[in-house]
């Protein structure tokens, strides 16, 4: 082999190690760290995203000055993506963005004479603290009302956001008609009616008899309870918009309670003293008369009979009655057991234009096959009695007019249970 070309060779391998050995110390970094001028966070995802990326190129720590910096984006446009370094080895260009949430890889390629060097930034769009949403019920209590029926208020539900620790009205319609709220029948049959609303903004006093108004984001349903006797729950939740952290679900409560009921039994009814008339009991007489021919007459006539005062003692009646029962609103007995507290209305079966009552529970008593329970009740009865006008004047020469007096009788007892439910008792013990 000829030496001189050996020696061109192990020249050039001597110069391309030298070059090698000198590019090793060409870095590209980012200008100033503490300046953050190349922060890999950047605007939040529903804004206009911007970044001035300031980068240095040096080799060996000395500045390299007309290197040609490239710089590339995954994501919106660089403005200045190719620039010379100055003297002191420094290039400036800016990244922009018109919103977005997926991160952004920037690359920057440094071409000198003495070899190459990148840099590599990743961008994260900040994620903006928007509040999480809360709900509140509006009428913080239980209803009860009636199994099968629709409740009178209607369950409105208060949207609002709560953003470092401060509540937050949603006063802007927009806002609140993009929060969907769901209602869900949570235990018990029934149904909301809808099951799912938008929001509406409606202006309410600040106080309760205020004439003051704030406006307060809300969303309404009706709730019909299904059918059977107790506690019913319905579950509010919410689907968020425009990057609200979604509420904790809520609940709304309600008692159902009876439908009023007809129902039959036996009361002992007490009755006051009081005085009435007795009539004897008429009687025929035979009459003869003589006539101016001095022929004879005879026929009968009935004569009434004496009217006298009749003293009624004070005692307790046993009658048979019916009546209608109405449970009462007290969801706090109810929820202790006292599901049958009612009230009852109801006549005497015997006379049902003078005897009448009112009467609550006191018991109530299941038949080993809880087919036919039986209240015990406290009952207050009040009667229309005829009485004597004036005592005296009855006694003395029988003038013994009456008049109608409709009077408290006092408390007594009652045992009852429901009507159709008896009946049915009745047609199934005796079905073939």
């Amino acid at each position: 082999m000829d030496s001189g070309f050996v020696r061109i060779a192990l020249a050039a391998s001597l110069f391309l190690w030298a070059a090698s050995l000198h590019a090793q110390g060409l870095v590209l970094q980012c200008a100033d760290a503490a300046a953050q001028a190349c922060s890999s966070s950047i605007a939040a995802a529903d804004s206009i995203q911007r970044l001035t990326l300031r980068l240095r190129l040096t080799n060996n720590g000395n500045p390299v000055s007309d290197a040609v910096v490239r710089v590339r984006a995954t994501s919106g446009f660089v403005v200045g993506d190719s620039a010379r370094t100055d003297t002191d080895g420094r290039v400036h260009a800016t990244w922009l963005r018109e919103g977005g949430a997926t991160a952004v890889g920037i690359s920057a390629v440094a071409s000198a004479s003495v070899g190459s060097a990148t840099f590599d930034l990743t961008l994260m769009p900040r994620k903006t603290d928007r509040g999480k949403l809360i709900l509140e019920a509006w009428e913080d209590h239980t209803q009860s009302w009636f199994e099968k029926t629709t409740v009178p208020g209607v369950i409105d539900v208060r949207i609002a956001r709560v953003l470092k620790s401060d509540t937050l009205e949603i006063t802007d319609p927009a806002e609140c008609a993009a929060h969907r709220v769901h209602f869900i029948r949570f235990g018990g049959n029934g149904s909301a009616t809808p099951d799912t609303s938008t929001g509406s903004v409606w202006e309410v006093p600040l106080h309760r008899g205020d004439t003051k108004t704030t406006s307060v984001c809300f969303a309404w349903t009706r709730w019909t309870l299904g059918e059977g006797v107790g506690n019913r729950t319905l579950r509010v939740g919410a689907t968020p918009q425009g990057g609200v952290t979604a509420p904790q679900p809520i609940e709304v409560f309600a008692h159902a309670r009876p439908l009023p009921r007809f129902v039959a039994g036996v009361a002992g009814l007490p009755i006051r003293a009081y005085n009435g008339v007795r009539s004897a009991p008429a009687r025929t007489i035979r009459v003869e008369r003589t006539l101016v021919d001095g022929s004879t007459i005879a026929y009968d006539s009935v004569v009434a009979g004496a009217k006298t005062v009749d003293r009624v003692g004070k005692k307790t009646s046993v009658a048979a009655i019916g009546g209608v029962t109405f449970a009462l609103p007290i969801g706090r007995l109810a929820e202790r057991g006292w599901d049958f507290a009612a009230v009852s209305f109801g006549v005497s079966l015997q006379a049902p234009r003078d005897e009448w009552f009112v009467a609550v529970p006191l018991l109530r008593w299941v038949l080993r096959d809880e087919s036919l329970p039986l209240d015990i009740q406290a009952v207050g009865s009040w009667a229309r009695r005829e009485t004597v006008r004036d005592l005296a004047a009855c006694q003395s020469v029988g003038d013994c007019e009456t008049r109608p007096q409709r009077r408290f009788q006092g408390i007594g007892w009652m045992l009852t249970a429901d009507a159709s439910t008896v009946l049915a008792e009745l047609v199934k013990r005796l079905a073939p």
